[in-house]
């Protein structure tokens, strides 16, 4: 099992390393200011790789155990999803957006409706005062364009 989780977090880490290395040098195409913060990310992003890969190989491993899925529950949650995508721009943003979040909640597993609520309508909220007033980005109102 352990030499599992090494090899996993080993193959991960030089896999993210050879991307970021290939972005990296994509980022002499472009003038130097403009490509300073991506070579920061990427930088950074190679640093990390490399301690995830040296702590697999002295026996610290990152990985932790994953949960996996329920028979049929992925199945049900792209159903949603695929639902979601054609329903958005006929129901609205805010109106589907905090069901749909509600509904995944409910398919991962999570049991508090109440904090699943709350989350999914401030999440909502957030989203859409980030794009529409923030950034200026139209997002769909369906039955609601009459009103905002």
């Amino acid at each position: 099992m352990k030499k599992t989780l090494i090899r996993g977090e080993t193959f991960c880490g030089l896999g993210i390393i050879i991307i970021s290395i290939i972005f990296f040098i994509l980022t002499f195409n472009g003038p130097f200011e403009a490509m300073l913060w991506p070579r920061i990310i990427l930088s950074t992003t190679i640093l990390f790789s490399v301690i995830m890969i040296i702590k697999a190989y002295y026996g610290k491993g990152v990985a932790s155990p994953i949960k996996l899925a329920k028979k049929g529950e992925t199945f049900y949650m792209m159903i949603a999803s695929v639902i979601y995508l054609v329903l958005l721009n006929f129901i609205g943003f805010i109106i589907l957006t905090p069901l749909w979040t509600m509904f995944m909640f409910n398919t991962m597993g999570y049991k508090n409706k109440k904090t699943s609520a709350i989350v999914s309508l401030i999440l909502t909220g957030l989203i859409f005062y980030v794009f529409k007033k923030l950034l200026y980005v139209p997002v769909p109102l369906g039955i609601l364009s009459n009103f905002l």
